[in-house]
């Protein structure tokens, strides 16, 4: 309640006294007026308000010496007196009291719910945060998971036995000399057209086709190290490029035994007496037995473009 509160009122306090009812900052009636160092007196709520960011005297502007409050008891009494005098003026402020009440419990609600909207806002931040955490940790597992089924797929490939066509192919050419004259390469045989067969499939490479006679199987660039042909006549059979390191054969077969650029280290030869020399060009011969021919063979091979280091 302003001043307008009690001018004109036919009172017997003067109306310079009534006005010192009146806290300075809120311009109105004091309940509970306290003094400031400088002798003013204010509502005690408001001027510890003002206190806290100010120590200038709020009514003159000058500097406080201290800021230490003494309750005002004679002012608050005569207050008392004067509203106990003046039931109108006391309702009149107790209705005032009572929406100003009303006003700060709306502004008190009004500002719950803002915090209580922050408070939601920044908990619905730190949740982003934590999905988004939760969401980079998912894709780190994610990466890990694939890594580590790679590598078990790698480890099972290694784990694996290796397909190896030559091998396959040499089981298969081992059945093969069990048939004698099948060395030769018929061509229309079983284990001729699994050779060949085998042959496509891995890709291996064959000799020039117009260095193949007939239908022959072209057994060129295969790895038959180690075999016994003894029980074998592979006479005329082509193995251009062929590993037969180590193998062992017999009478005869080289008798138009096509060894061009093939390797034949090692190898027993047992009562050969006849090479084809111009089926022998580039082949390796190192460290093969001729036996009792061992001198004409090599003259021989040597004349034939082979090679054979003593």
């Amino acid at each position: 309640m302003g001043n307008q509160a009690i001018e004109g009122l036919s009172s017997e306090i003067p109306q310079s006294i009534l006005q010192t009812f009146y806290c300075p900052i809120s311009k109105e009636i004091m309940k509970d007026p306290v003094m400031t160092a400088d002798g003013h007196s204010y509502e005690r709520p408001n001027i510890e308000k003002w206190l806290k960011n100010n120590d200038k005297s709020p009514l003159t502007g000058e500097v406080l010496t201290n800021k230490s409050l003494i309750p005002n008891h004679s002012l608050r009494s005569t207050i008392q007196e004067f509203l106990t005098k003046n039931p109108v003026i006391k309702e009149q402020l107790d209705i005032q009291e009572s929406i100003q009440a009303n006003q700060d419990l709306g502004q008190q609600a009004q500002h719950y719910k803002e915090e209580q909207w922050k408070k939601t806002i920044e908990e619905n931040e730190k949740l982003k945060e934590q999905i988004k955490k939760a969401e980079e940790q998912l894709e780190r597992e994610k990466a890990f998971h694939q890594q580590e089924l790679q590598r078990q797929a790698a480890a099972a490939a290694q784990a694996q036995p290796q397909e190896n066509p030559q091998s396959e192919i040499k089981t298969v050419f081992q059945e093969l000399l069990k048939k004698t004259e099948c060395v030769r390469g018929c061509g229309g045989c079983t284990y001729c057209k699994k050779i060949q067969e085998l042959k496509t499939k891995y890709n291996i490479p064959s000799m020039n086709k117009d260095l193949i006679i007939g239908n022959a199987t072209d057994f060129s660039y295969l790895d038959l190290s180690g075999l016994d042909f003894s029980k074998s006549h592979p006479k005329g059979a082509t193995f251009y490029g062929c590993n037969l390191d180590n193998c062992t054969f017999i009478e005869g077969c080289l008798c138009g035994f096509d060894v061009r650029n093939a390797s034949v280290k090692n190898c027993v030869f047992k009562d050969v007496y006849q090479i084809s020399m111009d089926k022998v060009k580039g082949a390796d011969f190192t460290g093969s037995n001729f036996g009792e021919k061992q001198a004409e063979m090599l003259k021989k091979l040597r004349e034939g473009g082979a090679k054979y280091d003593e």
